[in-house]
């Protein structure tokens, strides 16, 4: 398993290594910028969706109690040490995905 986690992040840096020499870094750091605003950080829904009573805010969800049921956003909050480091964009999407 370690040997498969260290595979894995040689390909990452050598991606990140090939995105630097690249012709395309500033397209691609365009696109990242342009992202920005579509963060999902912080979420309102039991202002404007009636029936949520209260809002939990964990790490990177948001949870709404209706009584009935629960709904958790996934945000695109980047935290370690329980603190908020970043956000990034369409992160909780992905994460999803995995």
């Amino acid at each position: 398993m370690r040997s498969h986690n260290q595979h894995k992040d040689q390909q990452q840096l050598s991606l990140v290594d090939a995105l630097l020499k690249s012709n395309r870094k500033e397209e691609v750091i365009g696109s990242i910028r342009s992202s920005l605003s579509n963060c999902l950080i912080e979420t309102n829904l039991n202002l404007t969706v009636p029936g949520l009573k209260s809002k939990t805010r964990a790490k990177v969800r948001d949870i709404y109690d209706s009584g009935d049921y629960l709904v958790l956003v996934t945000t695109d909050r980047q935290i370690a040490f329980d603190r908020i480091l970043a956000s990034n964009p369409y992160k909780g999407q992905v994460c999803l995905l995995c």
